[in-house]
């Protein structure tokens, strides 16, 4: 069996969901994870230098530059409920904060952690899911078709 290394895709067009990611403790609505999910789709994945009217702000792979207010309406919550959900986040170590990188007032850098899992790159002790049961859609393409 010939190793491959799987890649992001270069136009940064998918991203990989969990079921449990809807039944997390941090989350106490699914609207609240939702944020989180939306959170995971809007996040770089290359470094990415994007300006704002405060000046530019360079965000890492897997960071995202939210404004607190904006997003709290886009998903018809309260601002001091969306301010608890990412304390909530933080205390569970499913996103990091930056306020030191932004310039005044542009907004607040959210890291999420583990992003290339999100990514589909998993993690080096994640169990490897089986899809032998599939023949296609796999990224070794159908089982008959790899015997020849």
């Amino acid at each position: 069996m010939i190793a491959r290394e799987l890649k992001i895709n270069p136009d940064g067009g998918y991203t990989r969901q969990y079921r449990r990611l809807w039944e997390h403790p941090a989350f106490r609505s699914k609207q609240e994870a939702g944020v989180f999910a939306w959170m995971i789709a809007a996040a770089q994945w290359r470094e990415t230098r994007i300006p704002t009217k405060f000046g530019p702000v360079t965000l890492g792979v897997g960071e995202l530059l939210i404004a607190e207010r904006e997003l709290a309406e886009d998903f018809g919550l309260h601002r001091n409920t969306l301010r608890a959900l990412l304390q909530r986040m933080l205390d569970e170590g499913i996103i990091e904060r930056f306020l030191d990188r932004c310039p005044h007032r542009a907004g607040t850098i959210i890291r999420i952690v583990n992003y290339a899992v999100y990514q589909g790159l998993g993690h080096p002790s994640e169990p490897k899911e089986d899809r032998s049961w599939t023949t296609n859609g796999t990224e070794e393409g159908p089982k008959e078709d790899q015997e020849q």
